[in-house]
């Protein structure tokens, strides 16, 4: 049983945007956890009483500030769309 090339090719690429998508959540709610640096995008935070401090670079931040900030499915989605050239 031979399966068709395009299919083939069909599944890799909805596999690659599952992945992606998953990618995105999973940073999104280490941002909004304050387990991730939105200055520098390392993840060596250290939170304590409300704020949250990275360990790299310094930045500080209020984990409540960083809590008000949502992101909606609809924007996720447009924002993990492949990128036209003709833009």
């Amino acid at each position: 049983m031979r399966i068709p090339l395009a299919l083939v090719f069909l599944l890799i690429a909805v596999l690659g945007w599952a992945v992606r998508q998953h990618a995105s959540r999973k940073r999104l709610r280490e941002l909004d956890e304050g387990r991730r640096c939105i200055a520098c995008d390392r993840t060596d935070m250290h939170v304590e009483s409300g704020r949250t401090r990275c360990r790299t670079c310094g930045h500080t931040v209020e984990l409540q500030a960083l809590q008000a900030v949502k992101v909606t499915a609809a924007e996720m989605s447009h924002l993990n769309q492949p990128v036209d050239p003709r833009d």
